[in-house]
Formats: structure tokens, sequence, C-alpha cells
């Protein structure tokens, strides 16, 4: 297994209005080839990344007035991700995908179990043929609604590596590996780095923080600081 460098991502998951207000820090341009994993690190500055939402891709890029490094898709656990068109189009445009691989309706305890592996195998077999490395988010935002594991946090931290090990047997310079909890734990739940799988097992970390602006009369506008201010995790190089 390589050498692991726990790199940030922040709030590449967030609401797009949070990004609306707040300044920006040095962009770096999107790696043109990145051939592995490991080119996916910035020279200098930060990727610029985001999820499209219900606007198609040309409008967002010709709204924001550039094409950002990083495109957000969301995909269900059974999907053969590693063979959507969206990953195709991105490489096309000269963006690196961020997988954010969501299993819905997936035992946690058959995943430690190896009843999915079929499933998971084929994704790293997949993962080894693609052209460009992606960033893989699995399971993401797992300290609050979302709940992956039922909140369990041996339980999460188990499946999260055996899922990792079955993909990097096969894909391991094709995949950076990202754990991103949200800013905030669901009431009685563990704190999120109770979820952290270690960090031979993470590339990237991360943080999802929403913004609803003023959506619902009891919300109000907060910051790119405000937010981050909750966070509940531990900061990493």
């Amino acid at each position: 297994m390589r050498n692991r460098i726990a790199h940030a991502i922040v709030g590449l998951a967030v609401v797009t209005s949070l990004l609306a207000g707040c300044s920006a820090p040095a962009v770096e341009h999107a790696i043109v080839d990145p051939q592995t994993a490991s080119d996916l690190v910035p020279e200098h500055g930060a990727h610029l990344g985001m999820y499209y939402g219900d606007r198609s891709v040309a409008e967002t890029n010709r709204a924001i007035g550039t094409v950002p490094a990083i495109h957000l898709t969301y995909v269900s656990w059974a999907d053969g991700w590693t063979h959507e068109p969206v990953l195709a189009d991105d490489a096309e445009r000269e963006q690196t995908s961020l997988i954010n691989w969501e299993p819905v309706d997936a035992d946690f305890h058959k995943i430690i179990d190896g009843d999915y592996d079929d499933l998971i195998e084929a994704q790293g077999k997949g993962a080894r043929d693609l052209t460009r490395p992606v960033l893989l988010d699995f399971a993401a935002e797992m300290n609050e609604a979302e709940g992956w594991g039922g909140h369990d946090p041996a339980l999460y931290v188990a499946a999260y590596r055996h899922v990792h090990d079955l993909i990097a047997h096969y894909a391991d310079d094709k995949i950076a590996w990202v754990w991103a909890p949200n800013n905030t734990d669901s009431d009685g739940a563990p704190p999120a780095i109770d979820y952290y799988p270690g960090d031979a097992y993470v590339d990237w970390t991360g943080i999802d923080g929403y913004n609803w602006g003023d959506l619902d009369p009891e919300l109000t506008w907060q910051s790119f600081d405000e937010v981050l201010d909750r966070l509940a995790t531990r900061s990493r190089p």
C-alpha cells in the first residue's frame, strides 16, 4: 500500500449558496491529464469543486465563468459508477470526478461479512480501467442524519476499510479516498472523529457544512467561517 498523505476538501458537498457569500482561496486550475491519484494534489492554492444541481453543466459554467476542477456526483450503492457516462464527460472537460458513493439500503454487517464482495470488486475492476483517477467519498456524513451503519463507529470503520481494501486491490492508483463527516453530530450520536478509518485508509479529509440561508423564517445566513465554527471533527494537515 502506498504512503498516504491526508489532504483537505472543505465543503465540497455544501449547498451552493455557501460558496456565493465567501471569499474564495487561490484556485488551482484543473489538472489536464492526471495519471494516478497522487496527481490530483494541487501544486498550490485549492481546487474549486461543485455539485451542479438542477442547472445544466454548460449553463452553470457560463454563470460562474469557469470550469470547476472537481465535479461532485452522487451514486447509489448498487450503481456501476465506474461506467457512468458522467465520468467520461468530466474527463472531456478536464475535470476530476468526485464520486459520493451512498450505501443506501446496504447492511454494514453484510459488507463486513463479504456478502457484497462481488459488487465491490466490480467497482474496483472498473476503476482500474478508468482513463483518469477519481476522488471517492464513501458513506459521507456518517455522523449526522445519514447515520451509515446505525451510528456505530466500529461497524462503520470496519465496513469502510473492507470496501477500501477490495477496491484498492484492483485500482489503488486510480482512487483517492475521501472521508467527509458533517460539521455537526446528531444528538446523542458519537462525535465525528470516532468514525475516522485511519490514515492508511484516507487520502483526503473533508467536511460538509450546510448554509440554508433564509429559506425558513427560523434560519439566517451564515458565513463560511460560521459554518466551519461548528466543525465536529479534528482538523488534519
